[in-house]
């Protein structure tokens, strides 16, 4: 009877224990259009490793319950590539709103002060994306931001179309000086001399040809395209002193072109008449003919001696007009930039100004919280470069409060290991040389000659993910200039690395990673205790800037690249 009271003590004291480990999560997922089940698996784990699976009703609640053992990040799976990542500790009972549109915001939550946690930091880290898209709106719609962009493309466009134009004339006029050289070698008193007939009609020819190959694309741009490019309708009253530079470009621009029409015009329709014959006669055999080449040979000259000197008389203004317009074009699109700059410096500046509010606002949250593992989702915000003491605080209060937890030992070992004088600026990039998701061995050093943004990053990592719209924007327009990205993942699992990298739309070809987490040795080489985190490669392979991201990004690739 003892020995049955014993056992029964037992199975209650296992009963209490369980009881004491589960977790309890009432959730709903607002805007639900296309989740119906919802697991909890570790953040370590794959799919098969799931504590617990729960159906989402048609309104979006659901109720799961699962035994955890120990605190850690957990994630509610909703789909093999959406997930939210939590700090769940033996006993919880939660209640939380998640947003299906935003997995990373948490609409409501009661019951944890790990959730609680999450959520005032997630609505801080939503409040300054939101506080830097209102800016980036508020510039956009600029009115004089606006007229100011325009302008500088229609003078940017301007001044490629009449360096293509100017290019043409200067070439034709040079042509039709070549031709009357020809004509003054080959003849003499007005004849051919004897024997050089053939010689003066192949010479000729040739430059007719290439007078003409000229006059096409300055004739269609005279007739058709050139109003498109009228400068004096975009004048504005925020830029009294721009607008007068404006009309006299285009006058100018105007004159000459209008000018070297008027003379070119006809000269070019005879050319072309002229090389039209010579070709009907060469294509029916009556080139053999004497008369009938001495007829085309004094066709030819005429043609020379009636034009070239009308021609070669508007080189001189034509040059002088075009040499004012360039440095008139070259002022205008200093002017309009430095006001740009000042105008973006605005609104940057009153960024800036409201962003540091909310960073100190983070700054606070984090360390009035340090030893919650929540924090680990987003104490990566901040830099180690940047923000030593901060990462230091918390990571060695939550080392001193979770000394086995896997993430946490590894930040303490990288925070007190790291050989960050390795990646120091102005030096050589050290090698990496990992596999890429295929298998394929990729080394940084292939992509030598080119601007290379080295990034490292994880797709369990909140602020990476919510880094990498912009990487990507930054890849499509820098791409072409001569601008790649060495994304390495310090991901332990294969497949969700895989996933995030369709699912974050990273279409460059440079993704590696050894898969070992915060051990990888790409990380310890380059001294990298945070992510994201990002080193950008000179073409000759130097380190030349650490840690950016965002505009600091944008800004230092326009530096090298341009707008």
């Amino acid at each position: 009877m003892k020995q049955l009271i014993f056992s029964g003590f037992l199975v209650g004291m296992l009963w209490s224990t369980m009881a004491q480990n589960k977790v309890e999560i009432h959730g709903r997922v607002a805007n639900n259009k296309e989740f119906t089940r919802v697991s909890l698996l570790s953040v370590y784990d794959d799919e098969r490793d799931t504590l617990a699976r729960a159906e989402i009703s048609p309104e979006g609640h659901f109720h799961l319950q699962a035994p955890v053992k120990r605190s850690d990040l957990y994630r509610l799976a909703f789909s093999p590539r959406q997930y939210f990542v939590c700090a769940l500790h033996p006993g919880d009972k939660i209640n939380v709103e998640l947003d299906a549109e935003n997995l990373t915001r948490i609409v409501s939550t009661s019951g944890s002060s790990s959730f609680n946690t999450s959520k005032k930091l997630a609505d801080l880290y939503l409040e300054n994306q939101n506080l830097l898209n209102n800016a980036n709106n508020r510039l956009r719609d600029d009115k004089t931001q606006q007229y100011c962009s325009a302008l500088l493309q229609k003078i940017n466009d301007a001044q490629q179309t009449n360096k293509k134009i100017d290019g043409h004339v200067l070439a034709m006029i040079e042509q039709t000086q070549q031709s009357r050289q020809w004509v003054n070698r080959f003849t003499a008193r007005g004849k051919v001399l004897p024997d050089k007939g053939d010689s003066l009609r192949f010479m000729l020819n040739n430059s007719f040809k290439a007078t003409i190959d000229n006059y096409r694309p300055f004739k269609l741009y005279m007739q058709e395209v050139r109003e498109s490019h009228d400068l004096t309708s975009v004048n504005s009253p925020n830029f009294a002193d721009i607008n007068p530079r404006i009309e006299r470009y285009h006058s100018l621009a105007d004159t000459r072109q209008q000018k070297a029409y008027d003379v070119l015009q006809n000269y070019c329709e005879t050319l072309s008449s002229i090389v039209s014959l010579r070709d009907s006669l060469t294509f029916n055999g009556k080139m053999d003919n004497k008369t009938t080449k001495e007829k085309l040979t004094k066709q030819m000259q005429n043609a020379v001696q009636q034009y070239a000197e009308s021609v070669e008389n508007i080189k001189e203004d034509y040059i002088k007009q075009t040499d004012e317009g360039n440095k008139l074009s070259a002022g205008i699109e200093a002017d309009l930039k430095k006001n740009l700059t000042t105008i973006v410096q605005t609104y940057q500046q009153n960024f800036n100004r409201e962003s540091a509010l909310i960073n100190d606002s983070i700054k606070n949250t984090l360390l009035s919280n340090k030893d919650d593992l929540s924090v680990l989702m987003f104490m990566d915000y901040f830099s180690q470069d940047s923000h030593a003491d901060l990462q230091n605080t918390l990571v060695n209060a939550l080392q001193a409060k979770y000394p086995d937890n896997r993430i946490v030992k590894e930040k303490y070992e990288q925070l007190h290991t790291a050989k960050i004088a390795s990646s120091s600026k102005n030096t050589p990039a050290p090698e990496i040389a990992f596999n890429n998701p295929e298998g394929k061995l990729l080394k940084l050093s292939d992509l030598r000659g080119k601007y290379v943004l080295v990034d490292f990053w994880a797709s369990w990592c909140g602020p990476c993910r919510r880094e990498n719209p912009h990487v990507v924007n930054t890849y499509a327009k820098y791409h072409d200039k001569g601008f790649e990205v060495f994304s390495v993942s310090l991901d332990t699992d294969k497949a969700r690395w895989q996933q995030a990298i369709v699912a974050d739309k990273l279409t460059w070809s440079y993704h590696v990673s050894d898969l070992k987490g915060w051990k990888s040795d790409a990380a310890r080489l380059y001294g990298v205790n945070s992510i994201p985190c990002t080193f950008l490669i000179d073409k000759e392979g130097n380190i030349i800037a650490k840690g950016l991201r965002g505009e600091e990004l944008t800004r230092a690739l326009q530096s090298i690249f341009g707008e």
